[in-house]
């Protein structure tokens, strides 16, 4: 990861802990380090991130977060910042911020604290008055630019004196690294001084590059313009870094080519088989549907007789299958007519006796 990521995540860290704190914990563990009487709730909630920032990130960047990020959004009042950081300066932390503060429009003064906040005050300049042993790496000289305005100290520590400020985009030249992670630098006025590797980046904020495309050329153009924020810069960086890391296409391979045969016909009672072979050897198979049945005439399977219906089949020519039947009604009309006959023999009969008897009498 870069420095100037490296930088964002610990301002986005800063930032996440105080609203995370401030929002929702009822944990104040924090805001006992500082002496917290009088204050509302609310307002020891706001003590117990601050002090939880600084433990976390340092003083430094906890007050350069409040002057550029928190203080700025004015989520609280300014006399609730005054109860506070009256109350944070009067135990030792953000001493030399005093008029950072005021110039930012808070008021801010030890003056009006406890006595028991005095006595807070005393231990925790006792305690800064040991200065942080460190050693220093010299380095081959590089620029750099401030992503925010900022103090610049006599040693590689908070726990040294304040012995400037500087200016966001203000340009310095990177002479070397102390253990502590801090650089060494000499600023434009030719002074040398310490300041957090949080606070620098690499990339110029001056310029803007702007890519454009015509057609198939590519123009790129850049621009001496607005200066960028340092988190754009950054994000951009992150985007970049990330589309590096993306892995390439692999090429695609050619696709064979196959050819088709029929390995099985498909007939009306199976399927059939059609087989793809490739140049290297490779086969798969599909499935042919089963074709449809050829119906042939209609056959009597069944003589009617003169009681009983009979039956007619139709049969798939190929297969033989029966694929319909009908009726053949019995042979009613005969067995009617022979009745008829019979009937019509046995009158005549009768008749012609009576009328032979008939002619015999006369």
């Amino acid at each position: 990861m870069t420095k100037a990521a490296i930088s964002l995540a610990k301002i986005l860290t800063i930032f996440i802990v105080i609203t995370g704190i401030v929002a929702g914990s009822n944990n104040l563990i924090y805001a006992k380090g500082v002496s917290v009487v009088g204050m509302t709730e609310t307002q020891r909630r706001l003590t117990a991130s601050i002090v939880a920032s600084v433990s976390m990130n340092g003083e430094d960047a906890t007050a350069q977060t409040l002057l550029t990020i928190t203080i700025p959004s004015g989520v609280y009042t300014q006399d609730d910042w005054a109860i506070v950081l009256n109350a944070c300066i009067g135990d030792g932390y953000f001493k030399d911020y005093v008029d950072d503060f005021e110039n930012a429009g808070i008021s801010v003064t030890s003056s009006g604290n406890t006595q028991n906040n005095k006595s807070t005050t005393e231990q925790n300049e006792s305690k800064k008055s040991v200065k942080t042993e460190y050693t220093v790496e010299d380095i081959e000289p590089y620029t750099a630019w401030v992503t925010k305005n900022c103090n610049i100290r006599s040693g590689a520590d908070t726990t040294y004196d304040k012995v400037g400020s500087l200016n966001k985009f203000e340009e310095v030249k990177v002479t070397g690294k102390a253990s502590t992670g801090w650089y060494r630098i000499t600023t434009s006025s030719g002074a040398e001084a310490y300041i957090s590797n949080s606070l620098l980046t690499t990339d110029d904020p001056k310029k803007v590059t702007v890519q454009t495309s015509e057609e198939s050329d590519e123009v790129v153009t850049t621009v001496e313009g607005e200066k960028p924020s340092a988190a754009t810069q950054v994000v951009e960086e992150i985007k970049a870094e990330e589309a590096s890391e993306e892995p390439k296409e692999e090429p695609k391979e050619e696709e064979p080519t196959y050819t088709s045969e029929i390995t099985k016909e498909a007939t009306c009672t199976e399927k059939g088989i059609l087989t793809y072979t490739s140049e290297n050897g490779d086969s798969y198979t599909e499935e042919i549907p089963m074709l449809e049945h050829v119906p042939g005439d209609w056959e009597v399977s069944k003589e009617p007789s003169l009681t009983k219906d009979g039956e007619k089949v139709k049969k798939c020519t190929v297969c033989g299958e029966i694929l319909e039947t009908q009726k053949i009604p019995a042979k009613t009309n005969v067995l009617i007519g022979i009745i008829i006959g019979c009937v019509i023999a046995i009158g005549g009969c009768i008749a012609g006796v009576v009328l032979y008897k008939k002619q015999k009498k006369d």
